[in-house]
């Protein structure tokens, strides 16, 4: 599937996601501004549910991925829900004021290994993982600004961003002000042999880990080598 540039789609008041059983190639203009009220929002994100590993890779390039919402039986992923899946480029987007119920509050990833860089993923919520969610897999997240993103679960974390298992590579993130009422302002591994190399991760608040917060029973072990990691605050 292609779209056009500049193409603009307002929907209002109403509840549908976008389901991908097909490669979605050269999209350079994709804009989702939607009208909240009270109870609903305008849409609950693209999904990338076991789709067929067979397909083109799909890439998203210069878009704007914004007021997602994941509730109910779609509680994951605000913006993307990509599970089973790694045929997949994020970049140069904007993935902004989405929210999740429960986790992955922009992107939630499980056993899957897209690669994602040089976005802006800023104001987003999530049970867990604020801004990023992945579960196992070897995602890429390269040259991204993670930044205002929010966890509300008082024992979860990862504010930005949250590993759990996989071996994600995390590197040259601009990774700021996030928050988590648990754990991991910043960055959350937990049993995750995720490298995290050369990001500035600063002015991130958390119960624990301001910065980063990485808690491992036993191999793998969580690399983090060459950050700058400053001016964060935990109240334990």
């Amino acid at each position: 599937m292609s779209l056009k540039p500049f193409i603009e789609e307002f929907i209002s008041n109403r509840n549908y996601n976008l389901f991908v059983h097909w490669d979605v190639n050269h999209i350079t203009s994709l804009i989702f501004p939607t009208v909240f009220n009270k109870y609903y929002v305008g849409w609950l994100g693209i999904r990338f549910d076991n789709t067929a590993p067979t397909n083109d890779t799909s890439k998203f390039y210069f878009c704007k991925i914004m007021h997602g919402k994941a509730v109910a039986s779609n509680n994951a992923g605000g913006a993307f829900y990509i599970t089973n899946y790694s045929k997949l480029i994020i970049s140069n987007s904007t993935i902004a004021n989405c929210y999740s119920e429960s986790v992955g509050g922009g992107i939630y990833l499980n056993n899957s290994s897209p690669k994602i860089y040089s976005n802006i993923i800023t104001n987003n919520k999530g049970l867990q993982g604020g801004g990023i969610y992945c579960s196992n897999g070897s995602p890429i997240i390269n040259d991204n600004t993670i930044e205002n993103n929010h966890v509300f679960g008082t024992t979860e974390g990862g504010g930005a961003i949250c590993c759990l298992g996989g071996s994600p590579f995390i590197k040259n993130n601009n990774i700021s002000n996030n928050e988590a009422y648990g754990w991991g302002g910043g960055i959350y591994c937990y049993s995750s042999s995720a490298i995290i190399s050369n990001n500035i991760v600063s002015y991130n608040t958390a119960l624990r880990g301001g910065g980063i917060f990485s808690i491992s029973m036993s191999s793998p072990l969580t690399s983090i080598i060459y950050n700058i990691i400053s001016n964060n605050s935990a109240t334990q």
